[in-house]
């Protein structure tokens, strides 16, 4: 028995993948739409968890589309993906009518029959997939939900759809628009052969723009990043003679147009002062002078959305304290350095890019000026980090 359940758990992890199928075709059953579930795979834990779906598409027995479809909604501090949530909503219709005076506007190029497939998951989000003997046509819907929620990360599967990171707040029921998929458009000819396929080519991108326009997000949809980081700090003047670069490391949160950041370098060697050699503040000092710094940031963060990549631009004000001191006892006749703390203030600007799977990468630049006489003239502090968007 135990040899069973051994083989059981190493067939289930050498496994590719497991897909939930659901089929719906056009009336006249020459167009086939699958949408299949695919699972995690790296831990048995994660076995029966699914981790995104796909749409594929076929006419003639030749397919045409097969690609990731789903939509993300955020409510009430959870990210809910469609793809990622089992579902628990199917229903199948076929022989649909609906007159082209009532329809919607993307779907006037369809006959009036059509067959349906509907699939739903919690918290309320329904995937709407009608086919037609002319294409395809998908939608999303929210419903149920009667307090705030964002839609987040539309997918892309036909061509030359508008993939977008954030679509809006909304509360109650939101449609999303129709996609469309009509086969007469995307081939170049203008026809589909009854018998098979002829070799033919994909239609002018021109049909529908390829790409969302590049907007500011409003303070209601914007969201909010956390990334962690490193920064190299180079010192500018020459008060204090060969200076050393030195790290920082950083965190930053931003909240919608709010930006703000912390940042600590460890202690380390600022510069060293031979025998014989020292100049002011340094007076009567000899040897290896450390420092750490505490800092800070404050900034306002501009989200700028196109597509599914959102840029957020963050002129900001920095602020560093930074603490001198000398670890080891001094040589005899010279004394530890008598000027132990500076300040530095200055500006700063982060770019920062969040990807479709919401991962965020910036990076930055800030100069500092030291505000007390006798130092250097400031500080060059250049980094990146990463991070996610929630």
């Amino acid at each position: 028995m135990k040899h069973f359940l051994f083989t059981i758990i190493a067939l289930m992890c050498l496994s590719q993948s497991v897909h939930a199928q659901y089929r719906v075709s056009s009336p006249d059953g020459t167009i086939k739409v699958e949408l299949s579930t695919h699972h995690e795979q790296k831990w048995i834990r994660k076995f029966l968890k699914p981790t995104y779906m796909s749409i594929s598409v076929s006419s003639y027995g030749r397919p045409i589309i097969d690609d990731e479809i789903g939509v993300d909604v955020k409510w009430r501090g959870h990210r809910y993906s469609f793809g990622k949530i089992d579902v628990d909503l199917r229903q199948n219709e076929e022989g649909l009518r609906e007159s082209t005076e009532n329809r919607d506007g993307a779907l006037q190029d369809f006959g009036e029959t059509y067959n349906r497939l509907q699939l739903g998951v919690k918290p309320g989000i329904i995937l709407e997939v009608r086919v037609y003997n002319e294409g395809v046509a998908y939608q999303f819907r929210v419903t149920g939900i009667d307090d705030d929620y964002k839609v987040l990360r539309l997918c892309d599967p036909f061509p030359n759809e508008k993939p977008i990171a954030i679509e809006g707040t909304y509360v109650g029921e939101h449609i999303l628009p129709w996609s469309v998929l009509n086969l007469d458009e995307y081939y170049d000819n203008g026809y589909r052969p009854e018998k098979g396929f002829v070799e033919t080519v994909p239609a002018d991108s021109s049909l529908r723009p390829s790409t969302s326009p590049f907007r500011l997000v409003s303070w209601r949809d914007a969201l909010s990043t956390i990334t962690v980081g490193a920064s190299i700090n180079m010192y500018h003047g020459s008060a204090w003679r060969q200076m050393n670069t030195d790290y920082s490391y950083n965190v930053n949160l931003t909240y919608k147009y709010l930006y703000t950041g912390v940042s600590f370098s460890p202690c380390n060697e600022l510069l060293f002062i031979p025998y014989g050699r020292d100049y002011k503040p340094f007076d009567g000092v000899m040897g290896s002078i450390h420092q750490w710094k505490l800092g800070a940031r404050l900034g306002l963060s501009l989200p700028f959305q196109q597509g599914m990549e959102v840029w957020n631009f963050t002129p900001y004000v920095a602020t560093s304290l930074m603490r001198i001191k000398q670890h080891a006892e001094p040589v005899e006749g010279y004394h530890k350095p008598n000027l132990h703390t500076q300040y530095l203030v200055g500006p700063g600007l982060s770019i920062q890019l969040a990807f479709a799977n919401h991962y965020v990468w910036a990076i930055n630049y800030e100069y500092q000026l030291f505000t007390d006489k006798l130092t250097p003239k400031g500080m060059h502090s250049l980094g990146t980090s990463f991070g996610i968007m929630f």
